[in-house]
């Protein structure tokens, strides 16, 4: 048996201290109030004037000894019809069918009936099983007249005065309002909060407090957070350090999630705190306010010693869904995105506080709307128990979705008997998937900039990447935001490719969109070369310029309005679609907040005020034109599928400057009418269109506003029942208010010639439209060339220009879609300097060197009697660049030069053929003597050169000696007057072979005469051996020159007698002869 802890005595204890009130019947721990219809028209199609509501008030009291009920008094009034009543309205039986308040506690059910509100209270009770009353007070009134404000209002007492975050609470009474518009809507209903006001906080935990707001007429509802009332339009004021923002002093912020109107904080202070809840009631289709309640509720935050069982914030185990981080509103909490056609799951664990590790979970969940999911559960009634969510979402049920889990620790002991429960809600939203729209044009020249856009991307992780695989420099103001502009860095066609990471399954988690030049129109000019070509003159010229367009022709300009109609004979027709950040061809058919509707509901009269920027219109292709009708789908009727009928239905257009619509300014005054209707207008289910009366012209340069409005309707329907009658309008998405929306209130005959109320409402959404319209005529291309000199006209289509030296062209014109198109010629006129290296002379047989300066191409020609003739004969090299000439004669040469573009020009150059002089050498080849010397004679020149000139007496002479030591070839060049040089050889032979006279004796005795044994006659030949023998062979004399043997041997002299001699003799030619013989010596 356990038994009660202090800890838990203390958390007890401070739960009854919660619900202790004062005898005045303070105290009071919470209030609701709300409002039913339930008159005889309760269907919405009686047409009664029954008014009758049943109003409710719940009162959340402490049970204690000494504790009142509340007091029955409720006030209601209007404003407009300047009244104000006092009701009391009866205590409600409780459901033991006793006139008694029910119970309410989170006691478990084996300790209900021991609760304080049941049994004598004690502060033993009130401390271990502490309850409230719950007192409801419910009656019936009549309102006396619809309208559209009537309020009611409920006060009570002073509040506790121990509470922690309202100044002087004790004086301080509560109160709630609520607000109902029987006037729009007869059979109006109050929406309701549908869960316990007093759940168990524990300070420093995590916590979702759950409001559970409902629409009992089935119309949307959006909860928010505001300040308590003490009074009517009086406000309870904070203590410093609480606000609206954070009116319990919440560690990780205070949020209010609008649609499941739960709280989601962690309180971070002990004490009692008084919060404030509204919930607003919209009407289904017209999106206005007809109804409203208030939540006034005092909660305890306890310093938990057994505090509630743990739940996850995150599921631990997600499967085709992500956790993504909340960016709308406050910025705050998550969204679980998933997609159709994956099958989401989502796993929660349940455990108890570790405090009591051993203690008993039950989970289980409310699923909402999420038709065909399941919630299953492993371990209820264990201490972990694991519960999974599965759901695959079929195709159309986009949106959010709530799942509301519970974690419940009822192990209920004695020393815990209250029922600790934990709660959270996930907000699971299924996404279409990305959509990067469709590709986008931009103006090649005059584009500035374009704007890309992922739809369905809110809160994602986004991130864009260039389709090229490079980095996305281009895009601001960066890549990972959904709707970064490409500020055309490259003006190529090029493309990106959005991505997320957080769609997972079977969600589109990438597209991709291409950004193109613009090509409705194209120009080019003619001659039309390639790109990286230019158009080339050899020499300056006149050429005849082109520009020639392709694309249909722009469109004149109309003025805006009815002056000027344009005809055709078959009007075209384009469909109107929203702001091109949403695509192409995106429109809606779902009835809400921002449906467009034709109310006639007790409504004689509504005006509709459309915004359709003239961005929006060129992005659809329309043009100057002027509008014949139009047509709009009427996409859903009532239940019963009957259409309605409208009585002066009329259709009004305008062309306005002003770049938005607001409900400040209110609707744009001064519309051309061009519809009206003659007889009753059936709004069936489908495509309506209407042939206006009166043709409406849009010019481009302005936005363009459609009304439609009808009044003084005869058919007013008196069935509303919960699903509207108001047929509904496909609607399409806008950047900004798309639409202006005034609904008449009943009796109200006309508002179509009201401009400005406060019922006027702004909607982000215009209908579809489709216009049927003839197109303003072509208007001839504007041409405009540059630069302008030398041409006949730089503002026709085909100038003639004279180009006198290399020159860019340009032009442009504005196309269909008002890009500038351009194209570029450039022209190229070389600029030709050949030269050759010169006229020039040359003696005959000369050769003469000549070159060209520069050039591509080169080709050498004779060129005689103006012709070119083949210089094969008398240049080396026909078709280079530096050649050799060699003419017989005098010649006129061309060359024929291309440069690098195949451009010819022809220079010229003269080679003049100087005659040789007639240089003779008189003399005849002879043969000479060695050592002889001979006069040379020439004639025919003015200046003479003799080579070689060695053994001449004078080279530069006509009448040179020579003595010639060899045979020898003399060349003689004679230079005439002209400097020309000819030539002659003359051959001078020498005899070297002179007969030598070897002496047969000699007499060595000093006399002086024939002393030596020599040569006598030796000359120019050189003695290479001479010897001497006697006559026993001895050699007596050896010598190598001519200096003769003087008849002694070893300085003795030789006897008179016979020797013999051997002697060799060379010769300037290299010839050797040999001597032998004897000789006597004598004395």
């Amino acid at each position: 048996m356990k038994y009660l802890s202090l800890p838990l005595r203390t958390l007890l204890l401070a739960l009854a201290l919660f619900c202790t009130q004062k005898a005045t019947a303070s105290h009071i721990a919470a209030i609701d109030m709300f409002v039913t219809y339930v008159g005889a028209g309760q269907d919405g199609c009686s047409g009664t004037t029954d008014y009758s509501y049943q109003v409710t008030v719940q009162l959340y009291m402490a049970c204690e000894n000494g504790s009142t009920g509340g007091d029955p008094t409720i006030n209601y009034w209007s404003d407009n019809l300047g009244q104000t009543f006092t009701t009391q309205l009866p205590q409600l039986l409780n459901k033991d069918g006793l006139p008694a308040p029910d119970t309410v506690h989170s006691l478990c059910p084996i300790y209900q009936d021991s609760n304080s509100c049941r049994l004598p209270t004690t502060p033993r009770r009130i401390e271990k099983y502490p309850g409230f009353l719950l007192v409801t007070y419910q009656g019936v009134i009549t309102l006396p007249s619809p309208q559209t404000d009537w309020k009611f209002s409920y006060t009570i007492g002073a509040r506790n005065n121990g509470v922690t975050n309202i100044l002087n609470a004790d004086q301080e009474s509560a109160y709630v309002e609520c607000m109902l518009d029987n006037l729009t809507k007869y059979n109006n209903s109050t929406p309701r909060f549908t869960i316990n006001p007093l759940p168990y906080i524990c300070r420093n935990t995590e916590k979702s407090y759950l409001n559970g707001p409902q629409s009992y007429d089935g119309d949307s509802v959006r909860a928010f957070s505001q300040i308590t009332y003490n009074g009517q339009g009086s406000r309870s004021p904070y203590k410093p350090g609480y606000s609206l923002a954070n009116p319990l002093a919440s560690v990780n912020g205070y949020r209010i999630d609008s649609i499941s109107g739960s709280a989601t904080f962690k309180a971070g202070n002990v004490g009692k705190f008084v919060l404030g809840f509204r919930a607003n009631e919209y009407e289904h289709g017209s999106g206005k306010l007809i109804s409203y309640i208030m939540r006034d509720v005092q909660v305890s935050v306890l310093d938990c010693t057994a505090p509630p069982p743990l739940l996850d914030s995150i599921p631990p185990k997600i499967e085709n869904a992500t956790v993504v981080k909340n960016c709308e509103g406050d910025k705050r909490g998550y969204y679980i995105y998933g997609c159709p056609g994956s099958k989401i799951s989502l796993d929660f664990t349940g455990k108890p506080d570790p405090t009591n590790p051993n203690n008993q979970i039950y989970m289980y969940a409310d699923k909402g709307t999420m038709a065909g999911s399941t919630f299953t559960v492993v371990g209820n009634g264990t201490n972990n128990a694991v519960s999974t969510f599965s759901w695959t979402p079929k195709n159309n049920q986009y949106g959010d979705y709530t799942l509301t889990v519970f974690s419940v620790d009822s192990t209920c002991a004695p020393n815990q008997p209250i029922v600790l429960k934990s709660s959270r809600v996930y907000i699971i939203r299924i996404a279409r998937g990305l959509d990067a729209g469709p590709d986008l044009k931009f103006c090649d020249i005059n584009g500035d900039k374009v704007q890309l856009f992922a739809r369905n991307a809110q809160c994602l992780n986004v991130e864009w990447s260039n389709l090229d695989g490079s980095a996305p420099t281009s895009l601001i103001p960066n890549a990972k935001v959904a709707n970064p502009i490409d500020t055309l860095k490259n003006r190529d066609n090029h493309g990106f490719i959005v991505f997320s990471s957080d769609l997972k399954g079977a969600c589109k988690n990438r597209d991709t969109v291409r950004i193109l030049v613009d090509t409705t129109n194209t120009i080019r000019i003619s001659p039309n070369l390639p790109k990286t070509n230019d158009y080339i003159l050899c020499r300056p010229d006149y050429l005849q310029l082109d520009a020639i367009i392709g694309g249909r022709r722009p469109l004149r300009n109309f003025a805006c309005g009815t002056g000027e109609p344009i005809e055709c004979d078959k009007p075209d027709s384009l469909n109107i679609n929203g702001s091109i950040l949403y695509g192409t061809n995106v429109s809606y058919d779902t009835l809400g907040t921002t449906t467009p509707v034709f109310p006639n509901f007790q409504s004689q009269s509504a005006r509709h005020q459309f915004f359709i920027s003239k961005k929006d219109l060129w992005d659809m292709d329309l043009r100057s034109s002027t509008i014949k009708a139009l047509s709009f789908d009427v996409a859903d009727l009532p239940a019963d599928g009957a259409g309605q009928l409208y009585d002066n239905f009329t259709i009004k257009l305008k062309c306005t400057p002003k770049t938005s619509l607001n409900r400040t300014d209110g609707f744009e005054p001064f519309a051309t009418e061009v519809y009206r209707s003659t007889a009753p207008i059936s709004m069936t289910k489908g495509i309506h269109k209407f042939t206006f009366d009166t043709p409406y012209t849009w010019d481009t340069t302005q936005n363009l506003i459609v009304e439609f409005c009808y009044a003084n309707n005869t058919f007013i329907n008196v069935c509303n029942g919960n699903t509207g009658t108001a047929p509904s309008l496909r609607f399409v998405p806008t950047d900004g208010v798309g639409a202006l929306y005034l609904k008449g209130s009943n009796g109200q005959a006309s508002v179509c010639d009201i401009n400005n109320s406060a019922n006027i409402q702004e909607l982000p959404t215009r209908a579809w439209f489709r216009f049927f319209y003839c197109e303003a005529q072509n208007t001839p291309f504007t041409y405009k060339w540059s630069p302008g000199v030398f041409l006949t006209d730089s503002t026709i289509q085909q100038p003639l220009a004279y180009i006198p030296k290399s020159q860019t062209y340009t032009v442009e014109t504005y196309g269909r879609s008002s890009c500038v198109v351009r194209d570029t010629i450039k022209v190229y006129v070389p600029e030709h300097d050949y030269k050759l290296t010169g006229d020039t002379t040359i003696c005959f047989g000369e050769n003469g060197v000549m070159g060209v300066n520069s050039g591509f191409t080169f080709r050498w020609f004779e060129y005689k009697d103006g012709k070119f003739l083949d210089a094969t004969k008398s240049v080396n090299c026909i078709e280079c660049k530096d050649v050799i000439l060699t003419p017989r004669a005098t010649t006129t040469y061309k060359v024929v030069v291309h440069d690098s573009v195949w451009c010819q020009d022809t220079v010229t150059a003269i080679v003049t053929v100087l005659p040789l002089p007639e240089t003779r050498i008189i003399n005849h080849d002879t043969v000479i003597k060695y050592g002889q010397s001979i006069q040379l004679l020439a004639s025919g020149a003015k200046l003479y050169n003799w080579m070689p000139a060695t053994g001449m007496n004078n080279a530069n002479i006509s009448y040179p000696v020579v003595t010639p030591l060899e045979s020898t070839q003399y060349i003689l060049a004679g230079i005439g007057s002209n400097g020309c040089k000819a030539y002659d050889t003359l051959n001078i032979s020498i005899d070297n072979r002179d007969n030598l006279f070897v002496p047969s004796a000699f007499s060595p005795n000093g006399d002086g005469k024939n002393d030596l044994f020599r040569i006598s006659n030796l000359t120019f030949q050189r003695v290479m051996e001479f010897r001497v023998f006697n006559r026993w062979g001895q050699e007596v004399f050896n010598n190598a020159s001519n200096s003769g043997w003087d008849g002694t041997w070893k300085g003795v002299q030789q006897d008179l007698g016979n020797y013999s001699y051997q002697i060799r003799i060379g010769f300037p030619d290299g010839y050797v002869e040999s001597y032998k013989g004897e000789v006597t010596l004598v004395r």
